[in-house]
C-alpha cells in the first residue's frame, strides 16, 4: 500500500515536471510555461503560411508586442519589396520578421525560394525587458521554424535585401558558383570578371 501511495506522488510530480519543460500553444495561443499570447487567434500562423505559399502574394511579414510583451502581435504583412518591410521597422519596438526571397542558383535551377527570419532588439531597450525577451526565443522562432537564414540584430540598419540576399548567396554558393561570361566567350567566376 505503502509503495502505491508513493508511486501515484512520483506520478505527479513527473507529470507537473513534464508540464513545465516544454513550450506548447493551446487553443487560446498561450503558452503554459511562458504565459505568453498570440492576439487575433491564429492570424500569425495563418500569415506564416500565406508567406510560404507560392499560391500568395504575400512576402513578409512583422510580429512585434502589444504593449507589456506578454502579447505577440501581427504589426504589419506585405507584398511588396523588401525594402518596403524594412522601412516599417523601428528602432524603438521589438521586431520579428519573416520573409521569403527568390534566389538564381544557376541557369538551370531558376528561382529558388528561400525563407529568413529576423530578430530586432534594439539596445537602447532595458537590459530586464531584453532578459524577458530571451525567454520567448524558443517559442517565437518555433512559430516560423523551419526557415534557411536567421539574424539577430540590434538596429533597423543592420538589415536590407543586399545584407539577405548576400548571406543567402554565401549559404548555398551562388556567390561564387554564378559565372558571367567574358569577352571571349570564356567563362569565369563572376568575383573575377571585369
Amino acid at each position: 500500500m505503502g509503495n502505491h501511495i508513493a508511486n501515484d506522488k512520483y506520478d505527479e510530480r513527473e507529470k507537473k515536471h513534464k508540464k513545465h519543460r516544454h513550450f506548447q500553444v493551446n487553443t487560446n495561443g498561450i503558452t503554459a510555461s511562458r504565459k505568453l499570447r498570440m492576439e487575433g487567434d491564429d492570424l500569425i500562423l495563418s500569415t506564416v503560411e500565406k508567406v510560404r505559399s507560392d499560391n500568395d502574394p504575400t512576402q513578409w511579414m512583422l510580429v512585434t508586442y502589444k504593449d507589456d510583451a506578454t502579447t505577440l502581435t501581427l504589426k504589419t504583412k506585405g507584398t511588396s519589396s523588401f525594402s518596403d518591410m524594412c522601412s516599417k521597422l523601428t528602432d524603438d519596438e521589438v521586431f520579428y520578421g519573416f520573409f521569403r526571397i527568390e534566389e538564381n542558383f544557376d541557369e538551370k535551377v531558376k528561382n529558388t525560394v528561400k525563407f529568413g527570419f529576423f530578430q530586432l532588439v534594439c539596445d537602447k531597450l532595458p537590459a530586464s525587458f531584453k532578459g524577458k525577451l530571451s525567454t520567448h526565443r524558443g517559442f517565437v522562432t518555433g512559430i516560423f521554424n523551419p526557415f534557411h537564414e536567421e539574424f539577430l540584430i540590434s538596429s533597423k540598419v543592420d538589415i536590407s535585401e543586399e545584407i539577405v540576399r548576400n548571406r543567402i548567396r554565401r549559404t548555398i554558393g551562388t556567390d561564387t558558383s554564378i559565372l558571367t561570361k567574358s569577352a571571349a566567350d570564356e567563362w569565369i567566376p563572376r568575383e573575377t570578371a571585369t
